[in-house]
């Protein structure tokens, strides 16, 4: 078991215009650099809105999330939980990837209603808890795969 895990979940708008291949180019750097710093996560991507954990040491998470709040590929970065725990969330992930749509990812997080993406970050922003619980739920689904 590792001690003093920092844990941070972050909302933000993907600049309009993000191609799919954008994204998996994110994906394939983030894994490579992940993997060398130690940080495991997700990034979810519904319609527009990247949702992603970060989980690692408190110092190169802290300076992780302040280069990836000034990426100019997202917009209206919000953090919506940051927290120390005894274990990871996703501890075989240099960085998980889920893509879904906003209609769906807001439905798994316990807000049914949503329509679009818009929607799903104001509630994301508001309501910071239904999302981390979603999250740390799809973690537990993928280990039981």
């Amino acid at each position: 078991m590792e001690e003093s895990i920092r844990q941070l979940v972050y909302v933000s708008n993907a600049e309009f215009g993000i191609l799919p291949q954008d994204i998996e180019g994110i994906l394939s750097l983030s894994r490579k650099n992940n993997a060398d710093l130690e940080v495991t996560g997700i990034l979810v991507y519904a319609d527009g809105v990247f949702i992603q954990v970060l989980e690692g040491d408190d110092k190169t998470i802290v300076n992780l999330y302040d280069k990836i709040s000034d990426d100019r590929r997202h917009n209206n970065v919000a953090l919506i939980s940051d927290q120390f725990c005894n274990e990871r969330t996703f501890p075989g992930w240099s960085m998980a990837y889920l893509s879904e749509s906003a209609v769906r990812v807001g439905k798994w997080a316990g807000v049914p209603g949503v329509i679009n993406s818009e929607e799903l970050l104001e509630i994301l922003i508001e309501n910071g808890d239904s999302i981390s619980k979603y999250l740390i739920n799809f973690a537990e689904a993928l280990e039981q795969d």
